[in-house]
């Protein structure tokens, strides 16, 4: 007769002591690619520092329509400005963002800009020619600690060229 009356004891101490266990908050994971989402959001807003506070002190980025690569924050940003200064209207679109539980976060998105001042291209600068352009890019963002360290950008400079009448 006491092993009926222990079995409910046993039930009920094994589910408070499951009710007591913290389950993780979902809101206290990192969300990496809103941190992508949020730089590109900042940098459509012309708001550079703020986009600055989002990436690592050693950031680096490698532009492979241009060759270049940018390291540190200081020449990070030098590549916004020099787009946003060609392109200061431009804002960033996107059309499909990925991301793995590894800290990479993949984005494809459009770049819309009037080109209104002079545009620094490998070798030459391009004089503003009041065309609206898109570009089209997509970008690998490696994420740690909440801070992006690493941006690969791939761009379709051909297209973009062509819309600016560059190319005939």
């Amino acid at each position: 007769m006491k092993n009926i009356h222990l079995l409910p004891t046993l039930v009920y101490a094994i589910t408070a002591i499951a009710c007591t266990q913290q389950t993780p908050q979902t809101s206290a994971i990192i969300d990496n690619s809103a941190i992508s989402k949020k730089a590109h959001l900042l940098f459509s807003e012309n708001k550079f520092d703020s986009v600055a506070i989002l990436v690592g002190d050693n950031i680096q980025v490698i532009n492979y329509a241009s060759g270049q690569t940018f390291n540190g924050k200081a020449e990070f940003r030098n590549f916004m400005t020099g787009f946003k200064t060609a392109f200061p209207d431009m804002i960033i679109k996107h059309t499909n963002v990925f991301e793995d539980n590894k800290g990479n976060v993949a984005l494809e998105f459009e770049a819309i800009g009037t080109h209104t001042g002079p545009f620094i291209i490998p070798g030459d600068t391009l004089p503003a020619t009041g065309k609206i352009v898109t570009l089209y890019v997509s970008e690998t963002h490696r994420i740690e600690n909440g801070k992006i360290v690493s941006i690969h950008n791939y761009q379709d400079s051909g297209s973009l060229l062509a819309q600016l009448g560059m190319l005939k």
